[in-house]
């Protein structure tokens, strides 16, 4: 898809790059506070963009528990799919944390 911008960005402070979350049918919304826009995919389909659209739609939140973490933790899936969100500038010892997903 030409003009399709992926959602990337190394942490700035600005207000575009604040989420919220709000429920929609069985999943849940993710919008820029910013913007107002929701992200989304290019396709379904492995590493396929993430990107930030005007249409709404609904992303899978499951819990997993890792450890040496307090706080409880979340994939963020494509519903019924195995694609989910993957960091890719992640730090080292983000890595690790996500290595030890269980």
């Amino acid at each position: 898809m030409s003009g399709i911008n992926p959602v990337a960005s190394w942490p700035t402070g600005s207000r575009t790059q604040e989420w919220e979350i709000e429920p929609l049918g069985h999943g849940y919304t993710i919008r820029n506070v910013g913007t107002g826009t929701y992200l989304s995919v290019v396709a379904i389909e492995n590493a396929a963009p993430i990107f930030a659209t005007h249409f709404p739609v609904a992303w899978y939140f499951r819990r997993v528990y890792v450890q040496e973490e307090v706080d409880p933790c979340y994939e963020i899936c494509w519903p019924h799919t195995p694609f989910k969100f993957e960091l890719a500038l992640a730090d080292t010892a983000a890595e690790e944390r996500r290595r030890r997903v269980r």
